[in-house]
């Protein structure tokens, strides 16, 4: 089953570009996770958009969870 294409939010949905100025990271790096699926977005002839919400759903996948105080010692 292929994933739902999504509807585009010019207000909200980010170029490659600010893709990587938001997480920090290469155009490269952005293109591979849109072609892995780990950020969706959608393309109109040269322009491609990274929805908001994969950005943010990515960003909550990877984050860093504080060491319990317990585990520590």
């Amino acid at each position: 089953m292929s994933a739902p294409i999504p509807t585009p939010n010019q207000s909200s949905d980010l170029s490659v570009k600010d893709t990587c100025r938001e997480l920090q990271v290469s155009p490269s790096t952005v293109w591979r996770w849109l072609s892995s699926g780990e950020l969706t977005g959608y393309s109109n002839g040269r322009v491609t958009r990274i929805d908001r919400a994969s950005i943010d759903a990515f960003k909550a996948r990877n984050r860093i969870q504080p060491k319990d105080a317990s585990d520590a010692a």
